[in-house]
């Protein structure tokens, strides 16, 4: 639900095997978020958003319905604070170039 953006100091969550076909925007408002696991869902696109948990450690999308991902993902790469990004199990067009450049 939208609510969930007030979950300000929640750090980990766990939505995997729910049957979800997307995540709300406030998923962006989880400033605390380190761990989110939304494995094994419907999940067809992604919010931009997504982008703004800079304190993002574990981002697990395996097992869904994603053709592609977003260009503003980027930037959880890039920070060097994501050290898992599971994408596996999804129909990818392309994967970026980016998404497998992930810093040790």
């Amino acid at each position: 639900p939208p609510e969930i953006g007030s979950l300000c100091r929640l750090e980990r969550l766990e939505l995997g095997f729910n049957e979800l076909t997307e995540l709300p925007p406030s998923i962006g408002d989880l400033g605390e978020l380190t761990e989110l696991n939304v494995n094994n869902n419907q999940i067809y696109t992604l919010p931009l958003s997504l982008a703004d948990l800079s304190e993002l450690t574990d981002l697990n999308l395996a097992s869904n319905r994603l053709p592609s991902i977003p260009p503003s993902l980027r930037a959880l790469t890039d920070s060097g604070q994501l050290r898992r990004f599971d994408l596996d199990r999804n129909p990818l067009d392309a994967t970026p170039a980016w998404a497998g450049r992930m810093h040790p």
